[in-house]
């Protein structure tokens, strides 16, 4: 079996300001963005070992159900640049939920947090990068830009935002915090 490159994922997080996102909405249309998923619930599962060695690691082992799709994501330790966070992500979809938590829960893995969001995906009408994807968590309203580190740039200049209010913590961390504020 020959090893291929593992993808590199480039994105920034950002609030999105005011407490509506038609705004944004409209912005994204004006820039070409049409929408490819309308907003739906997705639930998130993270596994790890029961001595947390993937989370200590700074990756992720991520069971996502989302439209009817199951799509099992591990994400490694992310570095930080100029607001982006850049790390290797390798996914793959899964057929049968139930087999592949079997199998998760046979190697050793068990369920260590679960949180769940709205999300809403946008890409160019030619299809090309970035991704934008908008979502509605406990922790506030966010929307994620993948793609090259030239259009994720471009995009936040369109959009009128700023690549310094990046948020750099993961869903996880800031749910975490929403639940437990000290």
């Amino acid at each position: 079996m020959k090893n291929r490159p593992i993808k590199k994922e480039t994105e920034i997080k950002l609030r999105v300001p005011g407490r509506s996102l038609e705004p944004l909405r409209k912005k994204l249309q004006v820039a070409g963005f049409r929408t490819t998923s309308e907003r739906s619930l997705e639930i998130n599962t993270l596994f790890d070992y029961p001595d947390h060695r993937i989370r200590e690691a700074g990756s992720a082992l991520r069971l996502r159900d989302y439209r009817n799709r199951h799509i099992l994501t591990w994400k490694g330790p992310a570095t930080s640049d100029q607001g982006l966070k850049i790390r290797d992500e390798a996914e793959t979809e899964i057929g049968n939920r139930e087999e592949a938590l079997l199998i998760l829960r046979n190697l050793g893995l068990e369920p260590v947090f679960e949180y769940s969001k709205y999300r809403e995906k946008f890409r160019l009408n030619d299809g090309k990068d970035p991704e934008v994807c908008i979502d509605e968590t406990m922790a506030g309203m966010f929307i994620e830009i993948e793609g090259t580190r030239q259009n994720i740039e471009e995009l936040i200049g369109i959009l009128g935002l700023s690549s310094f209010d990046s948020v750099r913590e993961t869903y996880v961390e800031l749910l975490r915090e929403e639940d437990d504020p000290r």
